[in-house]
């Protein structure tokens, strides 16, 4: 079943396959980045410098690669939940638009989340926001 991603209007459509894809996509991202960090990593350890943004110094931490990685799955298991709740008013004969409005929201910030990984083979330029 296609996803109406209403906050894209038309063109935020993105049919089932290409969402499960996404979702798996960003699971093994989200894998992939905490084996690389290791399970032994201090989250409390040096920040590292990594630029400036609007004459502000950029720092990236371990504890903040957490909490992002954790935001992601965090997103995702609550997509999955209010895709859940879509399923369950169906089900029953119940409108659907609530469930469904938030699911379109937390599936935008995957597509948002999903452009960390751009320049990663498997992502899906159709992922982008438009």
């Amino acid at each position: 079943m296609p996803h109406q991603d209403r906050t894209g209007g038309s063109a935020g459509v993105l049919p089932a396959d290409d969402v499960s894809t996404l979702v798996e996509f960003l699971r093994c991202r989200v894998a992939d980045d905490r084996a690389s960090l290791g399970e032994d990593l201090e989250q409390t350890g040096p920040q590292h410098q990594i630029g400036t943004l609007h004459q502000s110094t950029v720092l990236l931490a371990p504890g903040r690669v957490f909490a992002h990685l954790d935001a992601v799955e965090h997103t995702l298991g609550k997509y999955e939940d209010a895709m859940s709740w879509v399923r369950m008013a169906q089900e029953k004969g119940q409108d659907t638009d609530l469930h469904r409005a938030a699911a379109s929201a937390y599936l935008d910030m995957l597509r948002m989340h999903a452009g960390e990984w751009a320049t990663h083979p498997d992502y899906r330029p159709s992922w982008r926001r438009s």
